[in-house]
């Protein structure tokens, strides 16, 4: 195995990291991404979930459209003067908060941080459907995907 310099490893690098947004996104398929060996997207296909139109993005987490967020496990994604961080993303056991169905499915632990009001800052196991208001904001969760992890969020209010 050749040594690489650190030159060539930052350049490979930020290559990955373009190739995990083009392929998260599912746009230009011809600039030598792949999904296999060591590439950083898991995609997971669910046919509950309607997307916009993608945009590319540099680095996660990505935006389709205005009011559509997608936050990749362990980082933290904004909108406005909200924060969220996700993690623990994991299928498990959770409790349907508008019916008290106990069901099994993907969840995530979100950690929100709304900066005009640090009272409210909390943390939140949530599943496909949840719906969260913070402050002046209000989203749905729209899909957990497993693998690597990610979270796609839909509000529906402005930032």
């Amino acid at each position: 195995m050749p040594i690489l310099s650190a030159e060539h490893r930052r350049i490979s690098g930020l290559r990955r990291g373009v190739c995990a947004a083009v392929l998260l996104l599912g746009a230009l398929p011809g600039l030598g991404c792949s999904r296999s060996g060591d590439d950083p997207v898991e995609r997971e296909e669910s046919p509950a979930v309607e997307t916009a139109s993608p945009a590319v993005a540099a680095a996660p987490p990505a935006v389709e459209a205005p009011s559509t967020l997608i936050i990749p496990a362990s980082t933290q994604g904004s909108y406005g003067d909200l924060r969220i961080g996700v993690g623990n993303v994991r299928r498990d056991e959770y409790i349907v908060l508008e019916s008290g169905e106990h069901r099994r499915g993907m969840v995530a632990v979100l950690w929100l941080y709304y900066r005009d009001d640090p009272s409210k800052n909390t943390k939140l196991t949530v599943y496909i459907g949840r719906r969260v208001q913070i402050g002046k904001y209000a989203f749905r969760v729209e899909n957990i995907r497993g693998g690597r992890g990610s979270v796609h969020l839909r509000f529906e209010t402005a930032p």
